[in-house]
């Protein structure tokens, strides 16, 4: 797989990321970018959007046309500040996206996407093994996490915001990733020794 590399393409990545959840036109945000500092979590919320847009879940997963895409947060705080919440004034595909806050296994039931913050990784072996299989697209924001079986991982690479994209674990919960989200991730491969390319 063709990684994109090099402090440019990432800069261009986060500005477009961001600009479709805030509504910024790219113009504008390329001009100012100079002068912004736009926060980790800000750029995540951005990522969680895309992620979204680019994932497929199979249909017995997705409930009538009017259902909403669920994006579960474990625990009660907010890992994103705030800059996740204008994501439920979107859509993808005509659906609705609705956040929620989750805060054990049994509550996972509900969601399409689950987001595991680093103050939660003690319980990601559990939700890992209760979550096998049923079309949950995990993301988390911990060293190691799409290793031991997450979906999607942030972390920052050459001080750069990097993701990294577990392909055997979407396959095993029949989910399909688009090749857009593919290119902008790094694979981990955890059966080859948690390797990636």
């Amino acid at each position: 797989m063709q990684i994109l590399g090099g402090a440019k393409i990432q800069k261009i990545m986060i500005a477009a990321l961001v600009a479709v959840i805030f509504l910024i036109p790219l113009g504008s945000f390329a001009e100012e970018q100079s002068q912004m500092q736009l926060s980790e979590q800000k750029i995540e919320a951005g990522l969680i959007y895309n992620f979204l847009k680019n994932t497929e879940w199979p249909p017995g997963k997705m409930g009538p046309p009017s259902s909403p895409l669920v994006v579960c947060i474990l625990g009660t705080d907010d890992p994103f500040n705030g800059y996740l919440q204008p994501i439920e004034s979107r859509t993808v595909n005509q659906r609705t996206i609705k956040l929620r806050h989750i805060s054990n296994t049994e509550e996972t039931g509900g969601c399409h996407m689950l987001f595991i913050g680093s103050d939660e990784q003690a319980q990601w072996p559990a939700l890992h093994t209760f979550l096998a299989q049923k079309s949950v697209l995990t993301v988390g924001d911990f060293d190691g996490f799409s290793s031991s079986g997450g979906m999607i991982e942030f972390g920052t690479e050459n001080d750069h915001i990097q993701i990294w994209l577990n392909v055997e674990a979407v396959s095993l919960s029949h989910l399909h990733i688009f090749d857009s989200l593919r290119r902008l991730a790094k694979t981990t491969h955890p059966s080859s020794q948690g390797g990636a390319e």
